[in-house]
């Protein structure tokens, strides 16, 4: 399986450089569609997270459970360790072995959950390391990268120029 990493830089113009994706990239909200056909033609299976509303844990968990596949009688509407455990088994039924979990409007979280963000981070973390390989129980080895999308510096413009 292609293990991708983050190797980018800035022009001049403050323009980002993507050569390769990492676990957690942070890219403009206004390249939402750009992002989407090149992970289209990397045949990722694409899973949005809308974050017009998600503010803190609560909020988060709460558009996670209906974003985000996860067996109804798993989802925890406030607790991290079933959030992770839940998107894991949605993730075991579901065809594919790349999965792109595309948070839009990310910069909302920002403004009063950064420990909940990085916490929210930690969880797709562990879920990628855990289905990397089988050895965990993942029906088959897989991959996931997660893509913060936003409004301001935080969220630079991106110039694809990807490596096959």
């Amino acid at each position: 399986m292609e293990r991708l990493l983050l190797l980018s830089n800035f022009d001049e113009r403050g323009i980002k450089t993507m050569t390769h994706f990492g676990l957690t990239n942070c890219i403009a909200q206004s390249q939402a569609e750009v992002l989407r056909a090149e992970l289209d033609k990397r045949q990722y299976t694409v899973l949005e997270l809308h974050g017009e509303f998600v503010y803190d844990k609560i909020s988060f968990l709460r558009q996670a459970a209906t974003d985000l596949p996860q067996p109804p009688d798993l989802i925890s509407r406030d607790n991290w360790d079933a959030f992770a455990d839940s998107l894991w088994w949605g993730l075991a039924a579901l065809d594919g072995t790349k999965f792109a979990i595309i948070w839009t409007n990310a910069q909302n979280i920002l403004r009063s959950g950064l420990g909940d963000l990085l916490i929210a981070l930690s969880c797709f973390t562990d879920i990628a390391n855990s289905i990397r390989n089988a050895e965990h129980g993942f029906p088959r080895p897989s991959e996931v990268i997660v893509f913060l999308l936003g409004d301001g510096p935080n969220f630079p413009i991106l110039n694809l120029q990807l490596n096959a």
